[in-house]
């Protein structure tokens, strides 16, 4: 199987998240080991999806003849919690986004992989 090394790719100046690093979130996040670690453990994903449909038609079996949760407390304060990571996610994307379409290789760089 074929992996892209990204970092071969794009070099060390992929992302400027030395440079842009909101909240100190990623000043010490190592982009190497985590590639590692998913390269050698991406069967871990096949079992949380196996889970996860398993839960979904289980759970729905379970609740097939009862009263319905009441949730509108939990699923406010979730909606809430996600738009929050959203907007800190977006103010942290567009930056990166930014210096990567404006670089020498642009669009390009930004969108295309090696084959």
């Amino acid at each position: 199987m074929y992996i892209i090394n990204f970092f071969q790719y794009f070099g060390d100046n992929a992302t400027s998240s030395s440079s842009y690093a909101p909240f100190g979130l990623f000043a010490q996040f190592d982009r190497y080991e985590k590639q590692l670690w998913m390269e050698q453990n991406w069967t871990v994903a096949i079992y949380w999806v196996a889970a996860y449909l398993l839960f979904i038609y289980f759970g729905q079996e379970y609740m097939k003849n009862r009263k319905p949760f009441e949730l509108k407390t939990p699923m406010t304060l979730w909606n809430g919690l996600l738009a929050l990571f959203s907007i800190t996610a977006c103010f942290t994307t567009i930056p990166e986004m930014y210096t990567i379409l404006v670089g020498p290789q642009g669009w390009h760089k930004s969108v295309c992989a090696p084959w």
